[in-house]
């Protein structure tokens, strides 16, 4: 088996809380992700349903490595105890990581369901495939 010259980035699917936090976690490892997202923006699919409360408080739906990633920037969970609704976790929370998370991966980069791979992904893969 051959070894890349040099190491491949890892892709994570969606600009979600879910990817964000992935994506942070893989930069506290010293990791440049990229991030595939099928919406026009972060938080695209919460965005539908914005005006639903989440069942969890902001304590347990943030992960630990966004926390990490925003406090630097004086970032604190809004109110701990309370359940956020869906806009509330994208204005107040995945805007402000996907910017830091922005600057660091390899790219936030918008796939459209059905397309195929962006130009920017296509010569990536086919030259690491090769």
């Amino acid at each position: 088996m051959t070894t890349p010259s040099s190491p491949l980035p890892v892709a994570v699917i969606g600009a979600g809380p879910v990817g964000l936090a992935a994506a942070a976690h893989l930069l506290a490892r010293g990791e440049t992700p990229i991030v595939l997202e099928a919406g026009d923006a972060v938080g695209a699919f919460i965005r539908q349903w914005s005006h639903v409360r989440f069942f969890s408080p902001w304590k347990y739906t943030v992960d630990s490595a966004s926390v990490a990633l925003l406090d630097p920037t004086g970032w604190t969970i809004p109110y701990p105890e309370s359940a956020p609704t869906g806009l509330d976790i994208v204005a107040r929370c995945l805007r402000s990581s996907s910017a830091l998370v922005g600057g660091a991966v390899s790219g936030l980069i918008s796939v459209q369901r059905g397309t195929g791979w962006p130009d920017s992904l296509r010569g990536l893969v086919l030259e690491q495939c090769h």
